[in-house]
């Protein structure tokens, strides 16, 4: 019996002799490979560090993802700056050879961007109460300023008239907005007052539709009459809609009507929204905007609210307050080269 379990003892001291000979084995061709020896105790902790979470794998990859943008955008802005600056150089030379100062040539340059920008400004005037001498005062200081159009009620076309041939301003547009705010007159008299701003003399009109013609149970009377204003004057013919009333089927449905139509552009008017909401109404606008051009009137009375329009690809904005903007633009940056009134 004695010698049976000495024999089982050798036969376990053996086991265990040939399994630290592998082990040995193992970490040395782990250390071949540059990868330190895992001790039994570290093994546990060391897999669960070998495990990589997902979740810190998407935040380093969003990491990565935030500071190639920002790397990129820093680019583009040094660039800028660099173009800038290659341009403010050559002021001077360019100053010597056109016989000015550089001053000037600063002054003409920041003119021509503000009347780039006001070029694509209507001025709107609605209200009856406007004295002549005011609205001279704006056709005046739109001519200087390079505004896209003036755009008035029927009864001031008469005064519009007298003094674009006084002043020669045959390159300011008049256009006249026909039964605003609601359009809510019959569709003859619409017509006839198409007729009179034309015997008169204008360069474009915008006719008022109601609201609830965009209804699906009045399409087809939208259809015709949309038509109908497009035919109305071979000048320039356009619609107006009262945009805050209007859902996205019914935006959708005049969009699909104007763009069958002659009409030229579809105005969508905002009463008292903010910048905010016109913008929401013009990005489903943009859902279905087709080949016809896009204003907006509203009261909008910064330049900074008329660029974040301009961002949504509007074609024109439409403003009482045009004549303002530009005025405090010319201000602003103090430019001497423009006369204004």
């Amino acid at each position: 019996m004695l010698g049976l379990k000495k024999k089982e003892k050798e036969v376990e001291e053996l086991k265990e002799e040939l399994q630290e000979e592998i082990k040995e084995q193992a970490n040395e061709e782990l250390a071949e490979k540059g990868v330190e020896e895992i001790k039994p105790e570290e093994k546990k902790d060391e897999e669960v560090a070998e495990k990589p979470s997902s979740d810190l794998k998407e935040k380093e990859s969003v990491t990565t993802a935030v500071a190639t943008k920002s790397q990129a955008q820093a680019t583009v802005k040094g660039e800028k700056i660099k173009a800038e600056k290659d341009v403010y150089e050559k002021f001077p030379e360019l100053a010597e050879l056109m016989n000015t100062t550089v001053e000037q040539l600063k002054d003409e340059f920041f003119l021509f961007q503000i009347r780039k920008l006001m070029s694509r400004i209507g001025k709107v005037i609605v209200r009856f109460n406007v004295a002549e001498a005011e609205v001279e005062r704006i056709f005046l200081n739109a001519a200087a300023l390079s505004v896209n159009q003036v755009m008035v009620s029927p009864v001031h076309l008469p005064v519009c008239e007298r003094l674009v041939k006084k002043h020669k301003l045959h390159d300011v547009c008049v256009s006249a907005v026909i039964d605003f705010p609601f359009g809510e007159s019959s569709f003859k008299s619409k017509l006839h007052n198409v007729k009179d701003a034309v015997r008169i003399g204008v360069d474009e009109v915008a006719v008022m539709l109601p609201t609830i013609l965009c209804t699906e149970e009045n399409a087809k009377v939208l259809k015709r009459q949309i038509k109908k204003v497009g035919v109305s004057y071979k000048g320039g013919a356009c619609i107006a809609l009262n945009a805050s009333d209007l859902d996205e089927e019914q935006i959708k449905r005049a969009m699909k009507f104007a763009g069958k139509s002659k009409v030229e552009c579809v105005t969508f008017v905002f009463g008292e929204a903010t910048i905010e909401e016109v913008k929401s109404k013009i990005e489903t606008v943009n859902k279905y905007k087709n080949n016809k051009k896009i204003a907006v009137l509203a009261n909008v009375d910064k330049a900074e609210a008329v660029m974040e329009l301009f961002k949504l690809d509007v074609d024109r904005i439409l403003t009482p307050y045009a004549d303002k903007i530009g005025e405090e633009l010319v201000k602003r940056f103090e430019i001497k080269s423009v006369k204004l009134y």
